[in-house]
């Protein structure tokens, strides 16, 4: 994956949380682990969101998160948001982060 496609991905899922295995890749476009950016996956029920029985226990990584840590580790800036409710301050976050990555 390029970092193009990766930044693509941080901007489409910015409000959801996703698979490990796609955070994985993510994080892999720029030379890094998950473990190198202190992120460990959770069970989809530990987040604040909307589940089904069915999807709680499966693990995910919170997009936000991932997109502030990565920049952060990249650029030494950790990208935040005074914007109210999760999703808008979430979405904030990361058009954030991918401008630090960017740049």
């Amino acid at each position: 994956m390029t970092k193009a496609k990766a930044n693509k991905l941080m901007l489409e899922y910015d409000r959801n949380v996703i698979d490990p295995a796609l955070a994985s890749k993510i994080t892999k476009a720029y030379g890094l682990k998950l473990s190198d950016l202190g992120i460990k996956a959770k069970k989809v029920s530990e987040f604040p969101i909307i589940y089904s029985e069915e999807t709680k226990e499966l693990k995910a990584v919170a997009t936000y998160y991932l997109a502030q840590e990565l920049a952060f580790k990249i650029t030494g800036e950790r990208p935040s948001s005074m914007m109210n409710g999760r999703g808008s301050s979430a979405e904030d976050i990361v058009k954030k982060a991918v401008a630090l990555l960017i740049k």
